[in-house]
């Protein structure tokens, strides 16, 4: 065997144990399945594309060519200025190219459009209706601005996620803050 050949056959061993650490990992974060694919021998600059290339190859990914056909199929000839139409849009590429999700989705249409030059709907600034802990804290500060320190660690605990849990000191300092522009008293101060 020539010393070409023994590097092809290396190099095809290589590629089949990084194969196989993707294949073990397979379910994993893709954090830990790159690792495991670098593990295996995998180039630093090349794990991603090559990540990508298992992923389109084992079917739980659409590959570039096939998003293009979806998103142009679903695209052409529509009016993406109107709402119902522009989600309509999104809905069907989530449900026809794997992989896509809602977000991906609808920056794959905005691309389109942009690339197409062709309008496309925008949410209105500022609509929405604002979520969350904190949205839910600011409105009941705003329901009793004379909140106390223990109303606040009620709430925090009955609503908060872990990590507005350790920030309860913030959550109490803008208590104290309403509270002293409202004119009540700090003496239950955390």
């Amino acid at each position: 065997m020539s010393e070409l050949d023994e590097v092809a056959v290396t190099a095809t061993e290589t590629e089949g144990k990084i194969r196989e650490a993707f294949d073990a990992n397979v379910g994993n974060d893709e954090e830990v399945t790159k690792m495991a694919m670098l593990q295996a021998g995998c180039k630093i600059k090349a794990v991603t594309r090559i990540y990508n290339e298992f992923l389109v190859d084992s079917g739980m990914m659409a590959s570039k060519s096939d998003k293009d056909e979806a998103l142009e199929a679903a695209c052409k000839d529509v009016d993406l200025t109107d709402e119902d139409i522009y989600t309509g849009v999104i809905n069907d590429l989530v449900e026809s190219v794997t992989g896509a999700t809602e977000t991906s989705a609808a920056t794959m249409v905005r691309s389109w459009a942009k690339r197409n030059e062709v309008e496309c709907w925008k949410r209105p600034v500022g609509s929405g209706r604002k979520s969350g802990f904190r949205a839910d804290f600011y409105a009941a500060l705003k329901a009793n601005p004379s909140m106390t320190s223990d109303e606040v660690k009620d709430i925090v605990e009955e609503k908060g996620s872990d990590n507005d849990k350790r920030g309860v000191t913030h959550y109490q300092a803008i208590r104290e803050l309403i509270n002293a522009v409202s004119g009540n008293s700090l003496s239950e101060a955390a």
